[in-house]
């Protein structure tokens, strides 16, 4: 009883501090106007069986992720995937600790531990980010194409425009897949084409376009056929799919309305999510919460309180709980914390 009731005790001053981070910078009138009590017993007043559920499909998009990336290792072989693996719960437990600088870590030890180049493994993270960005688009582009009519409360105007920004959405994945196949079958006569597309833009930002481009040439090297890009996207659909599974146990964990949000509703607020991760402070976060509580808050009608307490389990679900693992991992590689903040910086040898 002692160490539950102790646990509860970490978990809701873990979380108060994130709900501050939200105050501070949200700061609107309903928060002003809620509770203490109100607050603390909507975010610790949930069902935790549902957040276990969430942290295991968090963690299989782990795993769909790492064999993601064993299709990126290309000819030389797939790569050892228990290191690949430990390699991602590492480098996703560094980007919660340092901010985005950490991104680098996972390539730098996947290039070291299946004998890569680092530049190999850098360009197979641009890859990676292509095909999320992808996905997420083509998975909120359905989303809103497919918005339910309930969800709007008879708002047809706003509806049709967002079916119409839903097919944008979708459009623009599907042609940007299609410009990858593209790239992958034709790669200089696919860059040249781009190359006179963006000539109207000033030269740096050209040149900044060239850069990603050559990366997303050399990653897509490395599928030697369409086959495994197409591996590739099956796997990102898997990956993305446990994460909206997550959203909903997450979800479910509350009181309504939030267990009444549609899958469509729960894909939107997803992106919206990793919209705002990119904003993210190290070990506090603040983009992904604000972004989904405010989703919450403003389209789905959620009062402000029990919005901002699933933001922040969104946030510690999807976030924050790879750390215990991914630092246990590191210490038993050997990593320190200065290890990974050299990595984060690129100062670390991968020999």
């Amino acid at each position: 009883m002692f160490r539950s009731t102790k646990l509860r005790w970490i978990i809701l001053v873990f979380l108060l501090i994130s709900a501050a981070g939200i105050y501070r910078l949200v700061g609107s009138d309903e928060w002003r106007q809620l509770s203490g009590q109100q607050f603390r017993d909507s975010l610790i007043h949930v069902k935790y069986s549902y957040l276990f559920i969430a942290a295991i499909f968090v963690f299989l998009s782990y795993l769909f992720r790492s064999l993601r990336w064993q299709q990126f290792l290309g000819t030389e072989g797939p790569g050892h995937f228990k290191k690949i693996f430990s390699a991602t719960l590492i480098g996703f437990s560094a980007v919660a600790l340092l901010g985005r600088p950490g991104e680098l870590v996972r390539p730098v030890l996947i290039a070291r531990d299946n004998n890569r180049s680092l530049s190999s493994q850098l360009a197979a993270w641009a890859l990676e980010r292509v095909l999320d960005s992808l996905t997420i688009g083509g998975l909120l582009g359905a989303a809103l194409i497919w918005w339910p009519m309930s969800q709007s409360d008879g708002a047809d105007d706003w509806i049709i425009s967002w079916r119409r920004a839903g097919l944008i959405f979708f459009a623009i994945a599907v042609s940007a897949g299609l410009l990858l196949v593209q790239l992958r079958l034709k790669p200089a006569w696919t860059s040249k084409v781009l190359d006179g597309l963006f000539r109207p833009l000033p030269l740096r930002y050209r040149e900044l376009i060239h850069r990603q481009i050559f990366n997303f040439s050399h990653g897509l090297e490395s599928l030697q056929s369409i086959s495994r890009l197409v591996a590739c996207a099956a796997y990102s659909l898997l990956v993305w799919g446990c994460v909206i599974v997550a959203f909903w146990g997450i979800l479910q964990a509350f009181e309504s309305p939030l267990p009444e949000i549609s899958i469509n509703g729960i894909a939107l607020i997803m992106s919206a999510g990793a919209v705002g991760s990119i904003a993210q402070l190290p070990g506090i976060g603040g983009g992904m919460q604000i972004a989904t509580a405010l989703t919450l808050n403003q389209l789905f009608h959620v009062p402000i309180g029990l919005a901002t307490s699933a933001a922040i389990w969104l946030w510690v679900i999807t976030f924050m709980m790879v750390i215990p693992p991914g630092l246990a991992l590191a210490a038993r590689e050997g990593l320190n914390w200065q290890r990974l903040r050299m990595m984060s910086r690129g100062g670390e040898s991968i020999t």
